[in-house]
């Protein structure tokens, strides 16, 4: 009786993992109409961003960086989601358009109306957080920048592959856009690396406790010359200890 109940589990489990996997391939695979792979490519979207943001309030970096990095994939899976269409070329790429606007629309004023209710208060990727919560111009903008630079290559790379299985000689050019994308999206990571390992060698995160004094020192000297009261040092000096102050180097 227990080895029967014991396969029955065993088989359920597995009943279940298929099923998801499934699932997860049909949700991977499957291109839907203009309104609903909008719908669920913004809610994905909104969803990634909340969860970077209880990330960072909750247990703070790296998980915050990671769970944000989630958003961009995102937007190129949504760039899939969304079938070809029917008409002409024009009619489809005003199509795509039409669907970045509207998605860029959509993430846009949900995020801001959240960040409202919910300010970000811890750093993300270094930045303060009073750097992050824009204005609302501001952050659709970028909004509609990151959906654009990444939802048109990929579907132009779609347009290319499709061309290609039917004809060989677009093949060429489909090698050729994806090489020239991938370039674009590794030589600003490489260039971030080196500009960080520059930055690391030119100016290290831990100095000798002499150079940090004097340096400590040259900071508080402009406000001790001015006579302030040991009140009026305090902010200064939380500044200080938080990282938020500008030492000299």
């Amino acid at each position: 009786m227990a080895v029967t109940q014991e396969q029955s589990a065993v088989e359920q489990d597995r009943a279940t993992h298929a099923s998801f996997k499934i699932l997860t391939s049909s949700f991977l695979r499957r291109r839907t109409a203009f309104w609903r792979s909008l719908i669920e490519m913004s809610s994905l979207s909104f969803a990634l961003g909340v969860l970077s943001h209880l990330l960072g309030a909750a247990v703070g970096s790296p998980w915050s960086e990671i769970a944000g990095l989630l958003v961009y994939p995102a937007i190129v899976l949504g760039a899939w989601r969304l079938a070809p269409g029917r008409g002409t070329l024009w009619w489809r790429a005003g199509r795509v358009m039409v669907w970045c606007l509207l998605y860029a629309l959509l993430t846009g004023v949900a995020s801001w109306l959240y960040l409202e209710i919910w300010p970000i208060s811890k750093p993300w990727f270094g930045l303060p957080a009073e750097t992050l919560n824009v204005p609302f111009g501001e952050l659709l903008l970028s909004t509609m920048l990151l959906t654009f630079s990444l939802v048109l290559p990929a579907r132009v790379l779609l347009l290319l592959w499709g061309a290609a299985r039917r004809r060989l000689r677009w093949l060429l050019t489909f090698s050729y856009v994806l090489v020239g994308t991938i370039t674009l999206v590794i030589v600003p990571v490489v260039f971030s690396l080196f500009v960080a390992i520059s930055s690391l060698a030119t100016a290290p995160i831990v100095r000798p406790i002499d150079t940090s004094t004097e340096r400590l020192a040259q900071a508080l000297e402009p406000s001790l010359r001015k006579g302030v009261i040991p009140g009026e040092l305090s902010p200064l000096l939380a500044q200080l200890i938080d990282g938020g102050a500008q030492l000299p180097l």
